[in-house]
């Protein structure tokens, strides 16, 4: 008998472009995509990675029937409004943008994991008191600004030129008054997080 063990990395040893920088670069060429110019083809999608990557996308296309490989107009239309939705790729996204480097995808969710718990004692206290407690000033000395812009970008405060309070949708009963329930929020990461590697792992 026969036993085929597959391990970590069997994927790109046979030059799949599977790695996080793949798929965020592929991701990036969706969203700036140019509808006019028709569908996408397997060059519009990695193309930018042909120098820097030159050996291992040889392969890629002499082994597979990259030519053959296209994206409709209409599924571009649908990935794009999909990863303006997605908050975690959006996220990652920034990342890439800003820092110009590969990604972590585990290390930059156990961030705004960590950002969220540091925010827990302050979310404690506001619920107990007025809410004029909650204030620019008071929610930077608590949290410092590395935190406030991290769980901004996930939408925890209700942001109007001026962080206000928490967004009443994870507060109790949708009502900001009643003060933020951490579990809402922390429902509504993974609820988002499971989307994106639902949408994106069957995307054909």
């Amino acid at each position: 008998m026969n036993i085929l063990i597959v391990g970590n990395g069997f994927d790109l040893s046979h030059y799949l472009p599977t790695k996080y920088d793949h798929f965020m670069m592929a991701m990036d060429a969706i969203e700036n995509w140019d509808d006019s110019k028709g569908d996408m083809g397997f060059d519009d999608l990695f193309g930018s990675l042909y120098v820097k990557e030159d050996y291992f996308f040889g392969y890629t296309k002499a082994m597979y029937k990259t030519d053959e490989i296209k994206i409709s107009v209409d599924q571009i239309k649908k990935l794009k409004k999909q990863l303006q939705e997605k908050v975690w790729y959006q996220y990652f996204s920034d990342h890439v943008r800003e820092v110009k480097t590969w990604i972590d995808f585990e290390q930059k969710i156990e961030e705004v994991l960590l950002s969220f718990a540091h925010a827990l004692s302050f979310i404690e206290k506001i619920n107990y008191q007025s809410e004029s407690a909650f204030n620019q000033s008071s929610i930077e000395t608590e949290l410092g600004k590395r935190n406030i812009n991290i769980l901004k970008k996930f939408g925890i405060f209700e942001n109007k030129g001026q962080l206000q309070g928490f967004n009443a949708k994870f507060c109790y009963g949708s009502n900001d008054k009643n003060g933020m329930n951490p579990s809402n929020f922390l429902a509504y990461l993974q609820k988002q997080l499971e989307c994106v590697v639902m949408k994106f792992s069957t995307t054909s």
